[in-house]
């Protein structure tokens, strides 16, 4: 400090003090007030940049997909509960992967934004998907799907037909209502060629109304883009306006990957059989935990032949006469003849989120191949908790 500085505050000092002052004793009081604050200063300024450091981060992070997920149906407030999380890129980062691996989904989405009561995923060999059920959406579906193949045509089309015989839905949608629309969750309703094509402000891609599908105000819309080249995304849904596809289709996150997980595991497949498709629904938990509807193994073989094991809460229908067991419980064969549908199908009743069904959806899978298969499967895990399902379902 100056000395003559020193000197006018000794003088102004000593006017209102009762004795001398310490000069020295205040130049170092006054020295050590000043580092005191300029550490304060220091440490606002590193805590400040560390609050920023850190949303930085937290944000990379969550585009990264390391943010924690819940394992179990004990979530806050009434979520559908997420898949747990796999450690591969998304389909962003390497759209090649997309329909590579039927364990995996590579993208999330923010499924409590969109007020979902209901998701069901799905990972096959040409796409993924995944179907939402809202609230306040009725019978209507969200269906978000992403392919490899840049043709939109293909985004659709999906072998062998459906997995899910509509028998064994719950509740059950019996064949004689053909008639009758009835939304299914594996599959988007209509035909590509059955939309017509219009431009949207802020779309990202081609956005189709389907004609004659009002529903009060509502109608259903179509949108067709590419979120990065080799990659085609659909999303289909009931809205009251193009936009509302939009602001839907932000909810979708293509830098994240999920397990497409389920409680069982199904081995005794033919030896020439792949495990290629994954299915699995979630819903809102119930009163008692509960929240996993249903799940489906599929495996494929012989020049486009399937066999779907299904699980979970399904419908077996009644009466239901046993004329076999699986693995020491009663069951029940159908042939094509026996009204099995255009496959045959093993049914192995059980305690209420246990039922199981074996089916075949096209030929060459013989009787014996199904026995084998409902011999072989077990439950595994507890539904009401995702972390304790199997990492591979198809061993």
């Amino acid at each position: 400090m100056n000395t003559h500085v020193e000197n006018e505050v000794i003088r102004a000092l000593g006017r209102h003090a009762e004795g001398a002052v310490d000069a020295a004793a205040l130049r170092t009081g006054a020295l050590a007030r000043a580092r005191r604050v300029r550490i304060r200063r220091r440490i606002v300024a590193v805590l400040a940049a560390v609050a920023v450091a850190a949303g930085g981060v937290g944000a990379f992070e969550v585009l990264r997909n390391t943010d924690a997920r819940d394992q179990s149906a004990d979530q806050r407030g009434r979520a559908v509960p997420k898949l747990p999380k796999a450690d591969v890129p998304g389909a962003l980062q390497r759209p090649e992967t997309v329909a590579t691996d039927p364990s995996v989904i590579h993208f999330d989405v923010d499924t409590a934004a969109l007020g979902a009561v209901e998701v069901t995923w799905r990972s096959a060999w040409t796409r993924e998907s995944v179907a939402i059920r809202t609230a306040d959406g009725g019978e209507n579906l969200i269906h978000f799907t992403i392919s490899k193949d840049v043709d939109a045509r293909w985004v659709d089309h999906y072998p062998g037909g459906d997995s899910f015989p509509r028998e064994y839905r719950n509740p059950p949608v019996p064949y004689e209502n053909g008639d009758k629309f009835v939304p299914d969750p594996r599959e988007p309703v209509g035909n590509w060629r059955d939309y017509e094509p219009g431009r949207v402000e802020g779309a990202p891609g081609t956005v189709g109304e389907l004609p004659r599908s009002a529903e009060g105000t509502r109608r259903r819309y179509r949108m067709v883009w590419s979120p990065v080249p080799g990659l085609t995304a659909q999303l289909e849904m009931m809205a009251e306006s193009p936009f509302d596809l939009v602001r839907t289709s932000r909810a979708v996150r293509l830098d994240r990957s999920q397990r497409c997980a389920v409680p069982g595991t199904a081995r005794g497949a033919p030896g020439d059989a792949r495990y290629f498709e994954c299915e699995t629904s979630l819903r809102t938990p119930g009163a008692d935990g509960s929240f996993w509807n249903y799940s489906i193994i599929t495996f494929g073989a012989r020049g486009g032949n399937y066999l779907d094991v299904l699980f979970g809460n399904l419908t077996i229908p009644q009466p239901f006469e046993a004329n076999r067991t699986a693995n020491g419980r009663p069951a029940h064969w159908l042939a094509p003849g026996d009204g099995g549908g255009y496959g045959e199908k093993l049914e192995v009743p059980g305690a209420p989120g246990h039922h199981l069904v074996v089916s075949v959806r096209s030929w060459n899978f013989t009787e014996a191949e199904v026995q084998r298969v409902a011999d072989a499967f077990q439950f595994s895990g507890d539904p009401r908790k995702i972390g304790t399902w199997p990492a591979n379902p198809a061993p």
